[in-house]
C-alpha cells in the first residue's frame, strides 16, 4: 500500500512519533478503571470457574491499581497528545498496520508471540489502533491484502486532530488504485461445524 501511495503522487518518508509505551497509558486510565467500574459488585469468588483465568487478573489488578498509576497514565496520554501534535506538523497522515500481528483461529486469546506476557501485553501489544483512540484523532483502517496463507490485513491511516477528511480522502484514493471489494479471503468451513 505504501507503494500506491508513492504511485500516487505522495512523497513517503520512514517516522513515527516517539512515544514511550501507550499500552501502558491506555491500560492504566482507561481498560483497569473501566473493568473496575463493570466488575465492581460481581462475585467471582463464589464460582471461580464460571470466570476467565485472565479477568480475574484484571480485576485482582484494578482492586490494586492506586491513584498515582491512574494519575501517571494520564500524564503519559497527555504527553502523546502533544508529542502527536509536534509530530504530524511535518506530515498529512501517518501510515501504518492495523495489527502487528495476522490473524489467529478463534480460540486463540491472542497472537502465540506473546504466550506467557501480562494480560495487558496481550490485550494490547498487538494491536496499532487504541493510540489513536486515546488521542481522539481521525484514523481508518482499510484491507491492505492477504498474508501467504490467506488471512486479512489491514492498513491504517491517521492525521491530525480535525483532519477527517484527509484521511477519507487517503482511504478513498487508495481504494481507487487498489480495489479490494471483490477479494475476499477463502474460508476454512471444516472447522465450524459445515
Amino acid at each position: 500500500m505504501v507503494e500506491a501511495l508513492q504511485d500516487l503522487g505522495a512523497q513517503v518518508f520512514e517516522a513515527s512519533p516517539r512515544w514511550d509505551d501507550p499500552s501502558v497509558s491506555m491500560w492504566h486510565g482507561i481498560w483497569v478503571p473501566g473493568y473496575a467500574g463493570m466488575l465492581d459488585g460481581i462475585d467471582m469468588d463464589t464460582n471461580p470457574q464460571d470466570y476467565d483465568a485472565r479477568l480475574h487478573q484484571i480485576k485482582a489488578e484494578a482492586e490494586t491499581q492506586t491513584l498515582g498509576e491512574w494519575g501517571r497514565s494520564y500524564s503519559s496520554r497527555a504527553k502523546m497528545f502533544s508529542d502527536w501534535d509536534v509530530f504530524m506538523k511535518d506530515y498529512d497522515v501517518l501510515v501504518s498496520p492495523t495489527l502487528a500481528s495476522a490473524a489467529f483461529p478463534l480460540e486463540q486469546f491472542g497472537p502465540s508471540w506473546l504466550d506467557g506476557k501480562s494480560v495487558r501485553e496481550v490485550l494490547l501489544d498487538w494491536l496499532l489502533t487504541y493510540p489513536f483512540n486515546m488521542l481522539n484523532t481521525p484514523a481508518i483502517s482499510i484491507p491492505a491484502g492477504f498474508t501467504e496463507q490467506g488471512l486479512p490485513v489491514g492498513f491504517q491511516i491517521s492525521a491530525r486532530h480535525w483532519q477527517d477528511a484527509q484521511v477519507l480522502g487517503v482511504a478513498r484514493a487508495l481504494e481507487q488504485a487498489s480495489p479490494w471489494a471483490d477479494k475476499q479471503p477463502a474460508l476454512n468451513t471444516s472447522s465450524v461445524g459445515m
